[in-house]
């Protein structure tokens, strides 16, 4: 490193006011502490001694974390690689300094916007125009006199000691206030302490924007992560949980963002003085961690520690008291407000609430609850083939997978979708997702509908009931697509029997049966199922009719059904009988049973069987 000396004899060969070149002297700082005592992280120390680094040089040191200290005229930054790399850079090469001589002057200037106060430090020297006039050194004695200094502002008697750089020989540009009074602060802090002058409102929210934008990839993997898309378990549905978290937490810090580039393009960022310095992500979540900390309690100690531990971050962002960092999350909502979409923090916080409940309701028993997975949502959408005209009903909705299905194919716009939902959590779920819920029963549902599609509940048998009242509110030419058990294509009840005999007379469709359907679901469950699709023409045969039919089966008929049935108890009896004995003679090495008698038995009993199921159908 040259010497100080090296660096004078520099200098003082140079011109006034060139840029020279330059090597700045470097100090490790293993001595800090903390007001608590405690011992703080080493630093490094940058000095220039009277002369000013270049607006290039000032961006490389900002870039490697260092900040200006305009109390200690010294650039200072926290020991670590970068901040290493960049003092042991500078200790090998020169860079270009300004050599200009500058002298510190002041004047007082008029506060004309409480904002303006509000941005002062605790440290300044006011001046109260009054008979006689009063002088104060620092916020809180001015505070103790003019509790309410909106008073002094609006009497036009409250002013500031203001500081600036006078070039030494050149004329004072600044000897009158009256010049000054309304300059913008943020820059005069900035050319005081040797950062450069704000960039264009318009840079910087281009800047602000293309960060935002920047995040949206992340935010879309991290709301919609691979664990919420597998089998739903206890555990992926905690790590899907944890994912969304940080999805929203991202989600937020974008929207400030947002709110920024807006405001800044405005040009309307003087209202938000505390926020004028945010560039990145890291300062967004340094100004709302004091409403983080409030949130969860913590004791005015811990505020005053934490506030202490940020402290050159926050004071790189204009907030040096603890009353300026509550003042930027302030500052922050109300931003949020004025330039954020409302629709989408509404839309934010819905899809949260969401999400609590599907992970509340997960692992809960509820009757006739398993939500249809996409694979059997997809083969429903494409047989009821929906109209954007048709007024259609999903009954039994569940947490809504079908109606949001139908939503998302006519993207979101569909007008005459209805659900229905008996329970209260879900259908509360229903609700935030705006579907338009028409009853809790849908059985006691009359109105009428052109497509109805469903996933209705398999115990008892009501997933006939659901479909057999949904084909009910059909109108002419309607449908219903539904799931049903595989038991009601086999199981030999009235019930079963006559609704075969509905689907037959309309020539409905029936699916292959699908194993398992429901074993990657949000509720697993191994049963099979099958897919109908049941039309309605206007000369259709009606479900009371049907039924009337099968309650007018004569009398003989149900004579002649319960004498095959008494027969083939006993055909079957014989037989077992026969298997019974032919075990027991073959224990003892001897067959004592006819072949072809053991053979007839089999014949007509499956004969009798065959004949029962045939006239159970009919």
């Amino acid at each position: 490193m040259a010497s100080n000396w090296d660096n004078q004899v520099k200098l003082y060969n140079a011109t006034l006011g060139d840029i020279v070149k330059y090597k700045p002297e470097i100090t490790y700082n293993t001595t800090r502490v903390f007001p608590n005592g405690k011992k703080a992280p080493d630093g490094i120390e940058i000095r220039f001694g009277v002369v000013r680094p270049t607006e290039a040089v000032r961006e490389l040191l900002k870039a490697h974390g260092y900040r200006f200290s305009e109390k200690q005229k010294i650039w200072y930054a926290i020991k670590n690689d970068k901040s290493i790399a960049l003092a042991t850079k500078l200790t090998e090469e020169e860079v270009d300094v300004d050599n200009t001589l500058y002298e510190k002057k002041h004047f007082w200037a008029q506060i004309k916007h409480i904002n303006v106060y509000n941005k002062l430090s605790n440290y300044t020297e006011f001046w109260v125009n009054e008979t006689p006039p009063r002088n104060f050194y620092n916020k809180s004695l001015l505070q103790k006199v003019y509790p309410a200094t909106q008073s002094l502002i609006n009497g036009g008697k409250f002013f500031y000691k203001k500081f600036y750089n006078k070039v030494v020989g050149e004329e004072d540009t600044h000897s009158k206030q009256e010049e000054t009074e309304n300059e913008d602060e943020n820059d005069s802090e900035r050319k005081e302490s040797g950062f450069p002058k704000q960039k264009n409102h318009l840079e910087i929210a281009e800047k602000l924007k293309s960060l935002a934008e920047g995040m949206q990839p992340l935010i879309i993997s991290k709301l919609n992560s691979a664990s919420s898309k597998q089998r739903p378990t206890a555990k992926r549905m905690r790590v899907a949980a944890g994912m969304r978290e940080d999805g929203y937490r991202l989600q937020d810090i974008q929207t400030v963002l947002f709110s920024l580039s807006d405001a800044h393009r405005q040009e309307k960022m003087s209202v938000y003085h505390l926020l004028q310095n945010i560039r990145t992500k890291s300062h967004i979540e340094l100004v709302s961690q004091y409403d983080n900390f409030l949130k969860i309690n913590m004791s005015s100690e811990g505020i005053q520690a934490r506030f202490e531990n940020s402290k050159k971050a926050l004071e790189s962002l204009g907030i040096k008291t603890i009353y300026d960092w509550w003042l930027a999350g302030v500052q922050k909502d109300d931003l949020i407000k004025q330039f954020s979409s409302g629709k989408r923090q509404e839309d934010t916080q819905t899809e949260k609430a969401i999400k609590e409940l599907e992970q509340q309701i997960f692992g809960r028993k509820i009757d006739g609850f398993f939500p249809t997975p996409p694979d059997l949502i997809k083969r429903l959408l494409e047989l009821a083939e929906l109209e954007a005209t048709h007024h259609i009903l999903e009954p039994s909705a569940g947490k809504g997978d079908i109606a949001d299905a139908i939503q998302k194919q006519f993207n979101g716009q569909h007008q005459h979708l209805s659900v229905c939902e008996i329970n209260h959590t879900l259908r509360e779920i229903l609700e935030l997702k705006k579907h338009h819920v028409i009853a809790n029963d849908f059985l006691d549902v009359t109105e009428k509908f052109d497509r109805i599609v469903m996933n209705p509940p398999f115990e008892n048998g009501l997933d006939i009931d659901h479909v057999t009242h949904a084909y009910s509110l059909l109108k002419p030419n309607g449908k219903v697509v539904a799931i049903m058990s595989e038991g009601v294509f086999y199981r030999q009840f009235k019930k079963d029997t006559a609704f075969r005999e509905l689907l037959e007379k309309h020539d409905a469709y029936i699916s292959e049966p699908i194993k398992e359907a429901f074993k990657n679901g949000f509720v697993s469950t191994g049963v099979a199922v099958r897919i109908i699709a049941l039309n309605k023409s206007s000369n259709a045969i009606q479900p009371h009719q049907t039924k009337q039919k099968m309650e007018s089966t004569s009398q003989s008929e149900e004579d002649e059904l319960m004498e095959l049935e008494a027969e083939a108890e006993i055909e079957l009896l014989k037989l077992q009988v026969e298997l019974a004995r032919k075990r027991q003679s073959s224990l003892k090495g001897v067959s004592t049973i006819d072949p072809l008698k053991l053979k007839l038995f089999k014949q007509k009993a499956w004969a009798l069987q065959n004949k029962l199921s045939v006239l159970n159908f009919k």
